[in-house]
């Protein structure tokens, strides 16, 4: 980074050739349109340079690219009018620690066994997969626990 910071352009590139598969499945996992998950990438990108001289050598780059990409997300969802109850603009915005970040009116609607399910996925952002292990359930069953529980929020979200 420190090279990148002076100009030096091959510096870039392997910050990006080190970096650009985790800040890509990041944003993958939030954006599920592959044409619009494609233009936030890049806009990640974008940022990163555009800000480079704000970056503080004492957080790792990687760090620093994921803090962009959570506001270019957030930033992507807001614009396009998804909204809290779309899978990637849930996960965004309930992304604090704490479960307290959650819509508690719209998760009280559903049962524990999805809520639970949505908390692992988005809350704690574990795969599919850690979710069926630790819930003893297959992992296609906890993604149709998740897509009916999701649906279930965005009709209630509507309705009110």
């Amino acid at each position: 980074m420190r090279l990148y910071l002076r100009g030096d352009i091959a510096a870039f590139d392997q910050l990006y050739t080190r970096h650009r598969a985790k800040v890509y499945g990041y944003v993958r996992k939030r954006v599920y349109v592959a044409a619009e998950a494609d233009e936030v990438f890049q806009a990640i990108w974008l940022k990163f340079h555009a800000s480079r001289s704000r970056y503080l050598p004492r957080y790792l780059v990687l760090q620093w690219l994921f803090v962009i990409g959570r506001s270019v997300v957030y930033d992507h969802l807001r614009a396009s009018n998804k909204g809290l109850l779309d899978a990637a603009a849930f996960a965004e915005q309930s992304a604090p620690a704490s479960k307290e970040g959650l819509p508690a009116e719209l998760l009280a609607s559903l049962d524990e066994r999805s809520r639970k399910v949505l908390e692992e996925r988005f809350v704690d952002d574990r795969s599919y997969d850690e979710i069926a292990e630790r819930l003893s359930l297959s992992s296609a069953g906890v993604r149709q626990i998740a897509s009916r529980a999701l649906r279930k929020l965005r009709a209630r979200g509507n309705a009110t």
